[in-house]
């Protein structure tokens, strides 16, 4: 009996090292996703921290104590460890859960920020004030003008829902994506729309053409 529970005791040792191991690689990766860290206040019945030394088996032994007490309070310390070690797996297994959902949601941040341009070519007119190419007058110019050739293809920078698809007589043929959290781009003077309302476009997915409809001096991308 007391060879058994020399062999739980060096096992429990490992697995309680192996936990803490978890716990520690756990709160990395909440840092990393920004999330608050775990802390034992957060679970009265959470007994991180617990460590130092195990007693060795010859400290357990004196005069008055009897083999059979001895063993049954080995077996309560067991008991009461391995109760310690479901508790902390099954809040790592939460904490794991939640980091999961934590870099779902990131992926889906990172997928719907736009990253790349929508088309190449030289930037021909920047976001603000210029000199308007058909009145010479200085006007506010509420977008960044892209040279391009006619018919090269137009480009979603992220991942979207098309909300708008027309004509207006300034802009032309032009496209409006919703990419979420608040981020929307429009796309203007095109030859041709390749998608409608309602699409979800994909960052990459080819949704237009270039042209020259509405007012232009040119083709480009608005």
């Amino acid at each position: 009996q007391q060879a058994q529970i020399d062999y739980f005791t060096k096992n429990l040792k490992g697995l309680e090292g192996q936990v803490s191991k978890l716990k520690e690689y756990s709160q990395k990766l909440r840092v990393m996703t920004s999330l608050e860290p775990l802390t034992s206040s957060k679970d009265p019945n959470s007994k991180y921290g617990l460590g130092g030394p195990i007693e060795e088996t010859e400290e357990l032994w004196d005069d008055s104590a009897s083999l059979e007490s001895i063993i049954k309070e080995e077996q309560g310390s067991h008991s009461t460890r391995i109760a310690d070690l479901r508790t902390q797996i099954t809040m790592e297994e939460e904490s794991f859960q939640e980091i999961e959902k934590a870099l779902e949601r990131q992926k889906k941040l990172l997928l719907s920020t736009p990253s790349i341009w929508p088309v190449k070519g030289l930037v021909a007119s920047g976001f603000g004030k210029r000199l308007s190419p058909f009145t010479g007058k200085s006007e506010r110019h509420n977008g960044v003008d892209i040279l391009a050739k006619p018919d090269t293809s137009i480009r979603a920078p992220a991942n979207g829902i098309v909300t708008e698809v027309g004509n207006m007589p300034g802009l032309g043929n032009f496209i409006t994506i919703n990419h979420g959290n608040g981020v929307t781009t429009r796309y203007g003077h095109n030859k041709k729309n390749l998608v409608k309302k309602g699409d979800r476009v994909n960052r990459g997915q080819l949704i237009a053409r270039v042209g020259s409809s509405g007012w232009t001096t040119g083709p480009h991308l608005h």
